[in-house]
């Protein structure tokens, strides 16, 4: 039996075979006071390894996954002590939810919202909302998708998009202002005016933001993080 690694504060499982959504919610739990570490991991065995290593407080994993998916994970996680389960899916299905009810899952996000709202669902689960029943699931699931998005589309100047394109691909301030020939100053003028006309709170929020308007695709992006 593996020595497993002693944790202080909560420690968090990220498992999703899409290395962009992994950044994202990362990066967001990163920015949570409560949360000590998080790991990663890109399948099923992959998160085994860690769960035999490091002791973890919180699961985070997609059902569809190579190796071993989500389904076979999540039966492998009671032996690993009080694990909170929470599922991502990109759709919300009776199957889904009944594999929710069998493995007692604790939240269940949609990829599409799970960004929006990764902050407020891990907070109400360490806060104690949690059940196998499948009630109680489908509160969670209306509470977890309910975010405010700005009421307008929001006027991006020709500048915001080009600067929306390259923070996703994690180019820092004096980089893009040297590519877009303008002051370090007013590229910092400019984050502050995207965040405010997206209503992002986040990096990972301007991400998904440009992923649902069209500024960057999805290849480009998993190319950029490689």
């Amino acid at each position: 039996m593996m020595k497993r690694v002693p944790k202080v504060g909560h420690t968090v499982l990220v498992v999703d075979s899409a290395t962009i959504y992994r950044m994202g919610i990362i990066a967001q739990l990163k920015e949570m006071p409560r949360i000590s570490r998080v790991y990663e991991a890109s399948d099923g065995l992959e998160a085994i390894s860690i769960l035999q290593t490091h002791v973890i407080d919180m699961l985070i994993t997609e059902l569809d996954m190579p190796k071993l998916d989500g389904v076979g994970l999540l039966k492998q996680v009671h032996g690993y002590g009080p694990v909170k389960r929470v599922v991502l899916a990109n759709k919300i299905g009776l199957e889904d939810l009944k594999q929710c009810k069998d493995f007692d899952i604790h939240g269940f996000l949609l990829k599409k919202d799970c960004l929006a709202c990764l902050q407020k669902s891990v907070r109400m689960i360490f806060d104690g909302l949690e059940s196998s029943s499948l009630d109680v699931l489908e509160i969670q699931i209306k509470n977890f998708s309910n975010y405010s998005v700005p009421p307008t589309e929001p006027l991006l100047s020709s500048s915001e998009k080009q600067m929306i394109v390259m923070m996703c691909q994690q180019y820092e301030n004096y980089e893009i202002a040297s590519r877009l020939g303008v002051s370090e100053n007013l590229v910092k003028d400019h984050r502050v005016n995207i965040f405010e006309k997206t209503g992002c709170a986040n990096l990972a929020g301007v991400i998904q933001f440009a992923i649902d308007k069209g500024l960057v695709e999805w290849k480009k992006l998993l190319g950029a993080a490689i």
